[in-house]
């Protein structure tokens, strides 16, 4: 694991890349070229300039956040395929200059949504906010203008003064776009760039919608696991079943049934507990290692044994994990009768 920092750029951030090398961890920045619209293209060189200013403070670009996706596309507009003709080349530049993580969303007109940008607390300092009761209150014309004053003159992205200007005709834009119609917008958009992305070895992270639920009645659809596996099932089925099936066969669930099976005869109350007996440990090691990593279909975006490494190493025994053995065993013992009902 990286420890980064988000950088809003020497032009837009009050933060400089020379104090944020000095927070003790931080190797890398996130970061964008903020002055790009969305649509256009990021040039090779400008690409390499903001590289070689993060690179010259002693750091250097971990990610972007955001490579903005053009109105066009997320309404599903006949001219689309320019603008998304235009994000396949900045992709390829990116991928060229050894950037190999990208940070979008898909929310309609608003980018992430708060209240307040600086609400003060008992000690003085301050946080966003979010208020539903605020929102409701407000036209949506006049919500750039009701937070505008706690930017401190930044300029945050998604919230751009000259995007705000064309609220209304965004609106006009989106008022018949139904949730469905924006997961069929994203899957034509996904199934365009991917190819790149595979040739490039490009991460595409997407942003959950934040809030995770209407704001102004646009919809929004990546809210919850469930719509999340509904994206990824549309574009990368086959890889989202390598991956369940790596977890269920052999690198997670097995190992799970193992320890809960165990834990309620030895009397454990806690999984991590279970994971300080070295009998234990072994057992699960095996099972694991020898005869799980063998059989294991590998999905190639995960990499099996960094996967059971992390189940064995970082899950399991975590304390603050709330699994007890006798839940999942409780849980794999209504699924075996749920199996043997159907048969």
């Amino acid at each position: 694991m990286e420890m980064t920092f988000r950088w809003y750029g020497s032009d837009f951030d009050t933060v400089t890349l020379k104090q944020i090398q000095q927070i003790a961890g931080v190797t890398g920045v996130i970061t964008t070229l903020y002055d790009k619209k969305a649509g256009e293209v990021w040039k090779r060189e400008e690409i390499r300039g903001l590289i070689d200013e993060v690179e010259a403070a002693g750091l250097h670009v971990s990610g972007i956040e955001s490579v903005n996706i053009h109105d066009a596309i997320k309404a599903g507009l006949p001219e689309r395929d320019l603008y998304i003709n235009n994000y396949i080349e900045t992709l390829e530049n990116l991928g060229k200059e050894g950037i190999h993580l990208v940070c979008y969303n898909f929310m309609l007109v608003f980018d992430w949504t708060r209240t307040e940008l600086a609400r003060k607390r008992a000690d003085g300092s301050t946080v966003l906010a979010y208020t539903q009761e605020a929102v409701d209150a407000l036209q949506p014309e006049k919500m750039f203008a009701s937070i505008a004053g706690d930017a401190n003159g930044s300029v945050m992205p998604g919230w751009e003064p000259e995007r705000m200007a064309q609220v209304k005709e965004l609106f006009a834009l989106y008022q018949n776009v139904s949730a469905d119609d924006l997961f069929e917008d994203l899957k034509y958009f996904l199934e365009k760039i991917m190819p790149v992305c595979d040739c490039y070895q490009i991460n595409m992270a997407i942003h959950p919608d934040d809030p995770a639920w209407s704001v102004f009645g646009l919809p929004r659809i990546i809210t919850c696991k469930e719509n999340i596996l509904r994206m990824m099932h549309m574009v990368y089925r086959e890889t989202v079943d390598k991956v369940e099936k790596m977890k269920v066969c052999t690198c997670l669930n097995p190992l799970h049934t193992c320890l809960a099976i165990f834990g309620c005869l030895l009397g454990y109350t806690k999984i991590s507990d279970e994971m300080k007996d070295r009998e234990l440990v072994k057992l699960v090691e095996t099972v694991g290692y020898q005869e799980g990593l063998p059989v294991v279909v590998n999905p190639g975006i995960l990499d099996p044994k960094e996967f059971l490494d992390t189940v064995l190493r970082v899950r399991v025994p975590n304390p603050f994990m709330p699994d007890t053995p006798q839940r999942i065993a409780t849980d794999t013992s209504q699924k075996k009768c749920v199996v043997i009902l159907r048969n």
